[in-house]
């Protein structure tokens, strides 16, 4: 009986020959169809990472182990809860230069560079306490002072807190303060390429490595 082997060599030398002219002009013969070999099951327990997904190196961005899990990047949006989509609309632009994207009267987008807030209806709830969100602004000053001439009270806190008409509390803080940083092309896009970080900011991005370079 053939083996494979002897198949292959033979189909092989029919075509040389064939090349040659010495034979007949026909196709040579296919190698005969692999049979696959049966399974071997494994007995005792499976090792580590047997039967799951190869996982980068951690040089390459990810761990090695089984226990891996996604890194957070960053907050893509934040969905508020309104009682009104175009009266939030002039609440908020009262004290913000907006950049809406979209708008109809259950929902609302306003960009900041690449992220963005969702206004939606059905706000049921009671006024926040702790629980807030904050928006870095360019002037924190200007928009304290569209906020008092807009009747707005700020929280008796340290901090720039206060609440909207629907109970949502929102909190300002400068954006050139904090480690929280925008990519060039990004600030360059919302015109805001002038912004710089302070030296306290940059001071804290650096104990983590995270300094902005020159």
């Amino acid at each position: 009986m053939s083996t494979f082997g002897d198949d292959l060599i033979r189909s092989l030398n029919e075509a040389l020959a064939h090349a040659k002219g010495e034979g007949p002009a026909t196709a040579p013969s296919p190698p005969p169809p692999l049979v696959p070999r049966p399974a071997v099951p494994i007995s005792g327990p499976v090792p580590a990472g047997i039967g799951q997904p190869a996982l980068r190196n951690p040089e390459d961005g990810m761990s090695d182990t089984a226990n891996s899990r996604a890194k957070p990047v960053g907050i893509n949006h934040i969905a508020l809860e309104v009682g009104d989509i175009q009266e939030a609309l002039d609440f908020y632009g009262g004290f913000l230069d907006l950049n809406i994207t979209f708008q109809n009267e259950k929902a609302a987008f306003i960009y900041f560079g690449d992220q963005f807030i969702n206004f939606m209806t059905g706000r049921r709830q009671g006024p926040d306490e702790g629980r807030h969100f904050g928006i870095a602004v360019d002037d924190k000053p200007l928009a304290i002072e569209r906020l008092k001439e807009m009747g707005v009270e700020l929280l008796d806190t340290r901090f720039t807190d206060f609440l909207d008409p629907w109970g949502n509390r929102v909190e300002l803080t400068t954006y050139t303060n904090i480690q929280y940083t925008k990519a060039d092309h990004i600030l360059n896009g919302m015109g805001l390429s002038h912004l710089k970080k302070t030296p306290e900011a940059i001071e804290e991005l650096a104990k983590k490595g995270m300094a902005p370079e020159g």
